[in-house]
């Protein structure tokens, strides 16, 4: 009787880790879904056909000192990224995904790259010249953007539904800056029309699927 106890025992234990791998399998994919879902990750598999929300007006200072606005990018596909520079965290990948997109992108095509910083403070437009360079940005294709007004970068970024939390600063005065990662995709129009995560190693033939789409199924 023992022997067979022990034996009910093992088959229970069995049953049991069985069951919790399962339960613990259904938890990773809903948490997936629900990141996918909260994020509005786009995949190169569904191209941008609805428009979720529309660019405010804004006027905005280029890292060469122009002045660019929402009317300059009328008529062009254009993607959209929030970084700053002093950033210790994901902006090195923003960026490197944006750098990734320019170098993909048709010598002919007239789409446009925008880096918004959101640390304006610091990064003026003399800051922002030199972080491009470094990049070696495209400054005919790509804008890294400014303002002498914080309120005017914080309210841009909330129309954007960019979410960018300021937490102090750092030992060396760096601030602490929690904010989206995502790439915004923009249409002709001035309406967001995909969100693209910068972690997926695959953004850039994304991104640039939906480029492609917009240019040929232009409202």
């Amino acid at each position: 009787m023992s022997g067979a106890g022990e034996y009910m025992n093992r088959g229970l234990l069995v049953i049991g880790a069985i069951l919790l791998f399962l339960a613990g399998l259904f938890v990773y994919y809903g948490w997936v879904m629900l990141d996918s879902a909260t994020t509005g990750s786009t995949s190169s598999s569904r191209l941008p056909e609805n428009k979720l929300w529309e660019v405010p007006d804004f006027e905005l200072t280029n890292c060469n000192g122009t002045t660019v606005t929402r009317t300059d990018l009328q008529g062009k596909v254009w993607v959209a990224a929030f970084i700053f520079t002093r950033c210790p965290g994901p902006c090195p990948l923003i960026t490197q995904r944006m750098v990734e997109i320019q170098n993909a992108l048709d010598a002919e095509s007239d789409a446009r790259l925008v880096s918004f910083t959101i640390d304006p403070a610091y990064d003026q437009p003399d800051v922002l010249l030199k972080y491009a360079e470094t990049w070696k940005a495209d400054s005919n294709r790509w804008y890294f953007l400014t303002s002498e007004d914080e309120d005017t970068v914080q309210d841009l970024t909330q129309a954007l539904r960019v979410a960018a939390y300021r937490e102090g600063t750092d030992a060396s005065g760096v601030p602490n800056i929690t904010h989206g990662t995502n790439l915004l995709l923009i249409d002709q129009s001035g309406w967001v029309r995909g969100i693209y995560s910068t972690e997926d190693p695959e953004v850039c033939s994304q991104v640039v699927a939906g480029i492609n789409w917009l240019r040929d199924n232009r409202d």
